[in-house]
């Protein structure tokens, strides 16, 4: 009889939004009496980690709510193959729409275009079902009254019938029903559009070039008016009343916001546009994933995990993170894989299906527990290493496009990771990073680090992945490329004894075995010169790993001199490497004035490269560092 067609998307957060979704979800169910009735719910472009938004609220929805709820999931890849790159909203609401259309119940005579913030009263029956069961042709709006949000806040929403009989005299009680007529009719028509299926489909449903906000309602209702030479009164059939929700400005509300232009889909509109030329709308060469809500994933999740580990935990785990032990460089942050693994396998539980993830570094216990953790809940991903994408060929674009959702650098849990399999998982992220750049994926492929908290790792992967503030028991930073990696940034230098190193080991293959120990560790802060180092004879300033964009670029030092016994001149002989070979080598010279600027230039024509740089003092004074900045100069091909 009936198909009612919402959308949403779970954004972890708004209890306001969380409340009135419930309340009216659950009093929509309510009054549809019909065998055949649906609700369905195009759950659109939630993020991959999070569930759909019904799952969210599931537990506040009622028993028949969850019978006639049908959930259909459109990824964030399937917005940015409609336009979703060229929105500033997260929801393209005509594709959403289109997309419940295309898949309702072809039996249903009638589609409900509404919204999850309505409540609909129907009138005489108490069952929407009923009063359009011999309703004459036409496509049908009704005006929608204003409920205040301090009265529908206080609602039980999981009692529907007992909202929907407070309604039908409080209304009228505090003076709130106002019919706002307007040339669509009523004001708003888009919390109630009645529809025959029949008509909906054959002009091609609602118009997906509107992009942005505003008017999707108005265009469908104007092309509508023009087909059945009418609107009809809707309020014959019930009274709607909309949850307010106004106390706090959203994107498509707030002032100044870009809007679908009113004049080209709604007042130009002519017969010759009533059907739509788009025979694709509403993505039907998609397999889209019908989520049911009836599952507990709590429960499920659970068991997987505990069946995974086959044994419970034993006592509690620690780990110390005061000042002094982080500050020890001998400091060992291994961890049970056993304990991060619900963490790391709550990112992929909600995943898409048959998705690609790569996995960088060792595949040690942690990946045998997420893989059978994987498995058997039958998600069908496909893990595979760094090396596997990017030797491939004719099919790497599909490959990375289609399927890539998530990104982990195992950082090392059980095992403390060594010298090589740092400088390799550095390396490593240099390439990632350049294959989301490549394919343009910067924005919808997540990075995991499990367990970066090692020294030089924590620093690394905090310059590469834009994370929020995680809880230090996850063992976890994840989020996407932050778009500060790649970007001109010096944030430490170290100072070597060259000594106590053996140089050719350290930078011959860029295997350098970096003792913590002999290492005097430090930003650079121009206001206090006097807190630095000095650097005595014999001694190198070294800038480890930074990772650019292609381009031409300076380094700059600002030195002053601490020796008490000055030379007339000085060098500082410079190295640079890029991966294991040799950038760039210079001899600065300089004089031994109060203050001395070292300038080295230098082209990089491959973007992420493991770039090292050396300046030894071969001046015989003492000098002390205030300053390290670097520049870019210009494209490499300026």
């Amino acid at each position: 009889m009936i198909s009612v067609i919402v959308y949403g998307r779970n954004d972890s957060h708004g209890y306001n939004l969380h409340k009135r979704a419930a309340i009216s979800l659950n009093t929509m169910a309510e009054v549809l009496t019909h065998e055949s009735d649906e609700i369905i719910f195009t759950d659109y472009n939630t993020p991959n980690e999070f569930p759909t938004f019904p799952e969210a609220i599931a537990d506040t929805l009622t028993d028949k709510c969850k019978r006639l709820l049908k959930i259909y999931r459109v990824r964030p890849s399937h917005h940015l193959k409609v336009g979703g790159s060229h929105t500033h909203l997260p929801v393209i609401e005509p594709v959403a729409r289109n997309v419940a259309l295309r898949r309702s119940n072809p039996q249903n005579r009638w589609v409900l275009s509404t919204n999850t913030d309505m409540i609909f009263l129907p009138k005489n029956t108490g069952s929407l079902s009923e009063n359009v069961k011999n309703l004459a042709s036409g496509y049908y709006v009704a005006p929608r009254f204003e409920l205040p949000e301090t009265i529908w806040e206080a609602f039980s929403r999981d009692k529907p019938f007992q909202i929907i009989e407070e309604l039908s005299n409080l209304g009228k009680a505090i003076h709130i029903e106002e019919k706002v007529y307007t040339q669509n009719l009523f004001d708003a028509p888009g919390d109630f559009q009645l529809i025959e299926r029949e008509v909906l489909t054959s002009v091609h449903g609602f118009d997906e070039d509107m992009i942005y906000g505003w008017h999707v309602d108005s265009n469908i209702g104007r092309r509508l008016e023009l087909y059945h030479n009418r609107i009809s009164d809707g309020s014959i059939l019930l009274d709607g009343y909309h949850c307010d929700h106004t106390r706090q400005i959203t994107a498509a509300h707030k002032s100044g916001a870009v809007q679908n232009d009113i004049v080209n889909f709604v007042n130009d509109i002519d017969t010759d546009k009533i059907v739509l030329g788009n025979l694709n709308w509403g993505l039907p060469d998609e397999t889209l994933e019908e989520v049911f809500i009836e599952q507990n994933n709590a429960k499920r999740f659970s068991k997987i995990v505990h069946e995974s580990v086959g044994a419970p935990q034993q006592g509690y785990y620690t780990a110390d993170i005061t000042p002094d032990a982080r500050a020890n460089p001998d400091r060992i942050d291994q961890v049970c894989p056993e304990h991060v693994l619900p963490y790391l396998f709550d990112l992929l539980f909600t995943a898409p299906p048959a998705g690609l993830v790569l996995w960088v570094g060792k595949k040690d216990r942690l990946f045998t527990l997420l893989e059978k953790c994987v498995n058997e809940a039958g998600l069908n991903i496909r893990f595979c290493g760094l090396d596997e994408v990017t030797k491939a060929t004719c099919n790497k674009t599909e490959m990375l496009n289609q399927k890539l959702q998530n990104v982990i650098f195992n950082c090392g849990t059980d095992e403390k990771i060594d010298i090589q399999a740092r400088q390799k998982l550095f390396v490593s992220a240099g390439e990632v990073a350049q294959l989301l750049d490549e394919f343009d994926l910067k924005k919808s492929v997540k990075l995991v680090a499990v367990n970066p908290y090692a020294p030089l790792i924590e620093e690394f992967f905090g310059r590469l992945i834009a994370s929020a503030t995680l809880p230090f028991s996850t063992r976890l930073k994840h989020g996407l490329l932050s778009d500060k990696f790649g970007e001109p940034f010096i944030e430490r230098v170290y100072l070597l004894d060259e000594k106590n190193s053996n140089l050719k080991e350290m930078f011959g293959f860029f295997a350098r075995d970096f003792d913590l120990k002999k290492l005097l560790v430090g930003q650079f802060l121009t206001q206090d010169p006097v807190s630095q180092e000095t650097i005595r004879s014999g001694k190198m300033i070294q800038i480890p790993w930074l990772f650019l964009r292609s381009g031409q670029y300076s380094i700059n030092l600002k030195l002053s001199i601490e020796s008490k016994n000055p030379l007339s001149s000085g060098q500082l002989f410079c190295l640079g490497y890029v991966q294991d070979k040799l950038l760039v080598k210079d001899t600065i010279d300089f004089d031994l004035l109060d203050q001395i600027q070292c300038e080295l230039e230098f082209t990089l024509v491959d973007s992420y490269k493991t770039l090292h740089f050396l300046f030894l003092n071969s001046s015989g004074v003492e000098l002390v560092i205030e300053d390290a900045s670097l520049h870019k100069l210009g494209s490499h091909n300026t």
